[in-house]
């Protein structure tokens, strides 16, 4: 069951947040990376462009996960196992990440990311020796989600420092998609700031058999432990 309507909240932060920053312009990316994808999963795994000198460190990307995955036939539940997000990267490069798994929230022609179910370990990413396109995945422990609803899955910059850090993105852009939220709340990268394509950002899922529904509250523990 999705959380109440709050798309005038959102829309006004957005108009906020958005103001502070301005679409770059996506650059090709000179080839495409070759990705160890699984049957079941959610998200986009198109990588065709880079976004350079959007990045400033601690913030939070979502994704919408739609409640038909492709490849997935979960009838009771689904568990997210390894979160993606595509980044450029170069030497030097030292950031923490985690993952989350979020409630999708607003009218259904336009869901947003509502409150965390689940929160992976951190992980940290650095010894990077040549500059290139890394698939930064981290794995997941998350309980039992109820299949046939709409998630976001958010990857959250916890800290660290990462030179010439670029977003991947491909395919089309979809409103209502690819989130950013950098201190102001979320905002939609392509419906407000004119992005060209979503963001590549996907989840690996299984089925699972055991689901807590998301009205009973927030699912696991915080677990502050860097790898």
């Amino acid at each position: 069951m999705r959380l109440p309507t709050i798309a005038a909240l959102v829309l006004a932060c957005c108009g906020t947040a958005a103001a502070e920053r301005a679409a770059p312009l996506p650059g090709p990316l000179t080839a495409s990376p070759v990705l160890a994808v699984t049957d079941c999963l959610a998200g986009n795994i198109t990588a065709t462009a880079t976004y350079s000198g959007w990045w400033s460190g601690n913030e939070s990307y979502a994704r919408l996960l739609p409640a038909a995955a492709p490849g997935c036939a979960c009838t009771v539940g689904i568990s997210v196992t390894t979160a993606h997000m595509l980044l450029y990267l170069e030497p030097g490069a030292d950031i923490t990440v985690q993952a989350r798994l979020l409630t999708a929230v607003g009218e259904p022609v336009c869901l947003a990311p509502g409150t965390t179910l689940a929160m992976s370990v951190p992980r940290r990413i650095r010894g990077i020796t040549s500059p290139g396109v890394f698939d930064v995945a981290v794995p997941c422990d998350f309980v039992c989600a109820e299949a046939g609803q709409d998630y976001f899955l958010a990857i959250d910059f916890v800290s660290g420092v990462a030179p010439g850090l670029a977003l991947i993105g491909g395919g089309a852009g979809h409103a209502c998609t690819t989130w950013n939220d950098w201190g102001g709340g979320w905002v939609d990268l392509v419906g407000s700031m004119g992005f060209l394509h979503d963001l590549t950002m996907w989840a690996d899922l299984d089925c699972c058999f055991q689901t807590i529904p998301a009205e009973r509250g927030a699912w696991g523990g915080i677990k502050a432990i860097y790898r």
